[in-house]
């Protein structure tokens, strides 16, 4: 039995093609996320990067909170899941293999306590706005301004002084330089 070189060369890449999906074996990361009443959270954010890598890959839980991903790499990876108002938890390191799926499970807990919770609301700025100085050419400017003025000084005496010389000025009534 004879075979020819076609027959022979389609029969060695079938063998190589075979052998390469045996090496580039893929594996499944998996698991549940629960919320902070154990309950499983739906909609949920589940984040994959694989370590060294920009990319990531993100799913949302299903009704039941599960998750999956499949045909990875084998190599490590960093997981996170979130979900809104409660504090995302990490997984770092895990390690796929090809010998079944890696199960990783997440259980969220309430924001209560954070950093970021507890931030103390900004206080709004008090702004005054300073008329010019007498015998200047530049104009009035807004600064901002403590319980008694802007730096300490009380503006309300600064400002009833700079009307009282405009009124004298206007009306003739001040002596303007020696005459």
């Amino acid at each position: 039995m004879s075979t020819s070189p076609r027959k022979l060369a389609s029969l060695l890449t079938a063998l190589i093609c075979i052998s390469a999906s045996a090496w580039a074996a893929s594996s499944v990361v998996q698991g549940e996320v629960k919320g902070p009443d154990g309950k499983a959270l739906s909609g949920a954010d589940v984040r994959l990067q694989r370590k060294g890598d920009k990319t990531a890959k993100v799913t949302k839980t299903d009704p039941r909170g599960r998750y999956a991903f499949k045909d990875l790499q084998l190599g490590s990876y960093d997981l996170t899941a979130s979900a809104n108002g409660m504090a995302a938890t990490a997984a770092q390191n895990v390690g796929t293999s090809d010998r079944g799926a890696v199960s990783v499970n997440f259980n969220l807990k309430n924001q209560t306590g954070t950093a970021a919770a507890a931030a103390p609301k900004k206080k709004a700025k008090k702004m005054v706005w300073m008329e010019p100085e007498m015998g200047s050419h530049l104009g009035g400017r807004w600064v901002e301004a403590n319980d008694e003025g802007a730096d300490g000084v009380n503006h309300t005496d600064t400002v009833k002084k700079q009307d009282t010389m405009r009124k004298m000025l206007s009306s003739g009534g001040a002596n303007r330089g020696g005459n």
